[in-house]
């Protein structure tokens, strides 16, 4: 029994020292001042696809969305477009301040309309 609650003391003693354990997994925090935008876009129909259009909103550009390239179709029936685009290159980036915010949509225009619009991402300088 005294050996009992010298073990139980001693439990009791080194429990509040240990370190606890923090993990997430599948956690993701987005880097702040990336301004890389990727786009995974897959279309069945390539003889329907006019273009595809990458566009942005920040504050030089409040209220509409500025078309910053353009993706022509594929020659396939249906292709997956893939790429990624950097702000930082394409942007006057002596304009922005840190903590601005960047609005990423791409426009998906068809011969005949109306536009689809996929993949809205937020960017923060």
């Amino acid at each position: 029994m005294q050996y009992l609650k010298k073990a139980l003391l001693l439990i009791l003693l080194i429990l509040p020292g240990c370190a606890k354990e923090y993990s997430c997994e599948g956690c993701y925090t987005p880097v702040l001042n990336d301004l890389i935008t990727t786009y995974n876009i897959h279309i069945t129909d390539n003889s329907k696809l006019k273009a595809i259009y990458p566009q942005v909103m920040d504050k030089l550009n409040p209220g509409h969305y500025l078309i910053f390239a353009t993706i022509k179709p594929g020659s396939n029936k249906d292709s997956i477009y893939k790429g990624t685009f950097d702000l930082k290159t394409i942007l006057p980036m002596n304009r922005f301040q840190k903590g601005d915010s960047f609005f990423v949509r791409y426009e998906i225009r068809w011969k005949i309309p109306p536009e689809d619009f996929v993949q809205a991402d937020t960017l923060v300088y």
